[in-house]
């Protein structure tokens, strides 16, 4: 015998049978997934869905919309909603402006005439939060970069161009006229970079400063617009508003609410939010 060939019994699984055991695990998990996440029809659904698509077939059986435009709305009133909805009025689908809602824009009739205003979202300079908060980081944000700007950033362009400057020894002049406008580059990239973050620190400390200072702002409207998680409230005067954040513990007022809300003028940091009736909504006549 030229050799000896040990069989200990055991059954080794190759590479294909292991991926064929991946696959399959792979497929019954997903079929698990989809089991648990797919949607179940109900009794009472299935007797809606049933009434819904009688109406559907009953209008598009009737052939009433065929030619129906959108000013038949006078006749057929929520009819032609419904046909619309469904597909069967198309003429007047085409008609019709629908588009999604564009959160920068919102029609109001709170001043006693339908009108549309613009509507903000300030994001920078700390916008909607406390205002001691506010002007503390402004001030830190202040001194730090003040400090870099006027004290460590010139010592660098300094002493970096002192060690260039001596590491060129006997160049040419062309040599040194590349490495003035590299430095000039780079340090007013730096600079600007610097002033940037100053300003921004310095209006942050001036708004948080006057707010904290200055007589709180009270605005009395309706709600014309609620967009990720901002309210926007028409006061019946301004053509552009801000929308700004209701605070976690007051209510939360719905599109076409009579509120009053009291806030900061410049960050517009919200300290009360009450709902009001309509009728004591000075902008009503």
């Amino acid at each position: 015998v030229g050799g000896t060939n040990t069989d200990t019994g055991e059954r080794r699984i190759t590479p294909q049978g292991w991926l064929g055991i991946a696959a399959g695990a792979w497929v019954g998990s997903m079929a698990v997934l989809l089991s648990l996440r797919n949607l179940r029809d109900t009794a009472a659904g299935r007797k809606v869905c049933a009434q819904w698509l009688g109406v559907r077939n009953y209008l598009r059986n009737s052939h009433a919309f065929d030619n129906a435009t959108a000013a038949s709305v006078i006749v057929w009133e929520r009819y032609l909603a419904y046909g619309v909805a469904m597909g069967v009025a198309r003429d007047a689908a085409h008609e019709l402006p629908l588009q999604a809602d564009d959160p920068k824009t919102a029609w109001t009739r709170y001043s006693g005439t339908w009108r549309q205003i613009r509507v903000d979202y300030p994001e920078h300079f700390g916008f909607g939060e406390a205002p001691f908060g506010v002007a503390a980081g402004g001030l830190a944000r202040t001194l730090f970069w003040g400090a870099i700007g006027f004290v460590l950033l010139p010592i660098v362009a300094t002493v970096g161009w002192s060690v260039a400057n001596d590491g060129l020894g006997d160049a040419g002049s062309t040599q040194l006229l590349g490495l003035a406008a590299f430095f000039i580059a780079a340090f007013m990239a730096m600079g600007l970079y610097v002033l940037v973050n100053l300003i921004n620190g310095v209006v942050r400390l001036f708004y948080g400063g006057s707010d904290l200072l200055g007589k709180p702002l009270v605005i009395e409207g309706e709600v014309v617009k609620t967009h990720a998680g901002r309210i926007a409230v028409d006061d019946g005067h301004a053509e552009e508003v801000r929308a700004w954040s209701a605070p976690p513990t007051g209510p939360h007022p719905s599109l076409g609410a009579h509120i009053r809300a009291t806030m900061t003028p410049h960050l517009c940091h919200v300290k009360t939010v009450e709902v009001v009736p309509a009728a004591s909504s000075a902008a009503q006549t």
